[in-house]
C-alpha cells in the first residue's frame, strides 16, 4: 500500500500481454483486506521499461463487477474484474494544481 497525500493506494501490474483477459482484477478473498489498508486501487500495465497507468477505481468499484473466471483455461480464476471502460480517471484521484 502507498500513501498518495491522505488516501492509502493499492496498486496493482500486469504485464500488457495480460492486461485484457487478467488485468483489473481481484480475488472476493482479498477485497478485506484491500478494505483495511486501501482507499483506491490504480490500475497499471507494463511493457519492457514503459509503465502505464490505466485509471482507479474504489472498492466499491470492484465488488459491484460480478465475479467471473479470468486467466488461462488451464488455471482459471474466479475474480472481480473492472471493465476497462469503467476506470476512473487519474486526474480525479491525482488532481494537479493549477499552472
Amino acid at each position: 500500500m502507498h500513501l498518495v497525500g491522505a488516501r492509502g493506494v493499492e496498486v496493482k501490474t500486469w504485464d500488457e500481454q495480460w492486461w485484457e483477459g487478467m488485468g483489473r482484477c481481484v480475488t472476493p478473498r482479498q477485497v478485506p483486506a484491500l478494505r483495511r489498508k486501501a482507499d483506491a486501487i490504480i490500475w497499471c500495465s507494463v511493457n519492457g521499461n514503459e509503465v502505464t497507468l490505466h485509471g482507479w477505481s474504489t472498492l466499491d468499484d470492484v465488488e459491484a463487477q460480478p465475479v467471473v473466471l479470468t486467466g488461462p483455461a488451464h488455471h482459471p480464476v474466479a475474480n472481480h474484474q473492472v471493465p476497462a471502460d469503467r476506470l476512473r480517471p487519474l486526474d480525479d484521484l491525482f488532481p494537479l494544481p493549477a499552472t
